[in-house]
């Protein structure tokens, strides 16, 4: 079916072989059907001849981004979010990306501004929890992270909010976080697991 589409707009650009639109549809026709190389090329003729071709960025930044070329897909999505400024998908991409660069700040600003912009999303608020951890922010962090564990509970919270609460010397919460973590460890990193165990008994003789 896909490459039925792709085969009739090929047809198409013989009759209008300098349009960005129908180079563009093709490349998320080809994208679609898996054929990437194709729909790559596809995407940078469009941006050739319109650089703020919409789609022809958004194909190149999802190929960009699955072959791992971190610099050159938080550079589309920059130059997609200035034709979109508000498209959650590609503000999504450019935190992620911001963060697989190292830039945690940049990308503790992005989730904070998504997680304002959808306050019942708590994928967002977990993960700009987890930066405020990494950039030692844990009063930042605390109150994401309990809300994250009441609504939507998961190990990675249990874990966030024990190391946050420990910072914080917020010790019988550690401690609880810890117990929450320990509870449910199906998957989770051992040597996650093994600390999370040594630091609830080094808590528990301290609370005592």
């Amino acid at each position: 079916k896909h490459l039925e589409a792709a085969a009739t707009l090929r047809r198409g650009l013989e009759v209008l072989p300098g349009s960005d639109h129908l180079l563009a549809k093709l490349a998320q026709t080809l994208l679609l059907a898996g054929q990437k190389q194709e729909a790559r090329e596809a995407s940078d003729q469009a941006l050739a001849i319109n650089p703020d071709n919409y789609e022809a960025l958004v194909v190149s930044l999802m190929i960009s981004e699955e072959q791992g070329k971190v610099e050159e897909a938080l550079a589309l999505a920059d130059r997609a979010l200035k034709i979109e400024p508000e498209n959650e998908m590609i503000r999504l991409s450019q935190a992620e990306n911001l963060v697989r660069s190292g830039r945690q700040r940049e990308a503790a600003e992005v989730y904070g501004r998504l997680v304002a912009d959808f306050p019942g999303n708590d994928f967002y608020r977990l993960n700009l929890a987890v930066l405020y951890n990494l950039l030692g922010e844990f009063e930042k962090s605390l109150p994401l992270l309990e809300q994250v564990t009441r609504t939507s509970p998961s190990p990675k919270a249990y874990l966030n909010l024990a190391l946050a609460c420990l910072e914080t010397r917020r010790l019988p919460e550690a401690a609880r976080a810890f117990e929450s973590y320990l509870s449910n460890t199906t998957g989770e990193d051992p040597e996650n697991v093994a600390r999370a165990r040594s630091r609830l008994a080094q808590l528990k003789t301290i609370i005592k």
